[in-house]
C-alpha cells in the first residue's frame, strides 16, 4: 500500500493521472493482487532450488559440488532433506559453505 501511495504522489507531481482507476481497479484489490502473487512462491527462487534438487537427485545421491552454495543453501538443504527421503547421499564439496554453514547440515 506504501509504495502505491509513494507513486501515486509522484504521479500527481508529474501530472499523470491514476492509470488503475481508469481500468475500475482499486488501490486495495491491486494490493491484495499484488500480495498474494507474492505469498504463492510458485516460481520463486526457492521452489527453483528444490526443483533443481529434485532433478539432480539420482540413485539416492544429490550432487552439488563447485556450486559455490552458502549458508542459505544450506539452510534450505536442510529443509529439503527433512521432508525428502530419497537422498541418501550428499556431495557438497567446493562449495562456500564455511564452519555456520556446515554446523546447520550437521544438526
Amino acid at each position: 500500500m506504501e509504495m502505491l501511495r509513494i507513486f501515486d504522489a509522484r504521479n500527481a507531481d508529474l501530472g499523470k493521472s491514476r492509470i488503475i482507476n481508469s481500468v475500475g481497479m482499486t488501490t486495495e484489490r491491486l494490493a491484495s493482487i499484488i500480495y498474494s502473487s507474492s505469498t504463492e512462491g510458485a516460481s520463486g527462487p526457492i521452489q527453483r532450488f528444490r526443483d533443481f534438487c529434485i532433478a539432480k537427485c539420482t540413485n539416492r545421491k544429490l550432487v552439488l559440488k563447485d556450486l559455490h552454495l552458502g549458508i542459505n543453501a544450506a539452510k534450505e538443504l536442510v529443509s529439503i532433506l527433512e521432508v525428502n527421503e530419497k537422498i541418501a547421499h550428499l556431495n557438497l564439496c567446493k562449495n562456500n559453505l564455511q564452519d555456520e554453514g556446515t554446523v546447520i547440515l550437521m544438526k
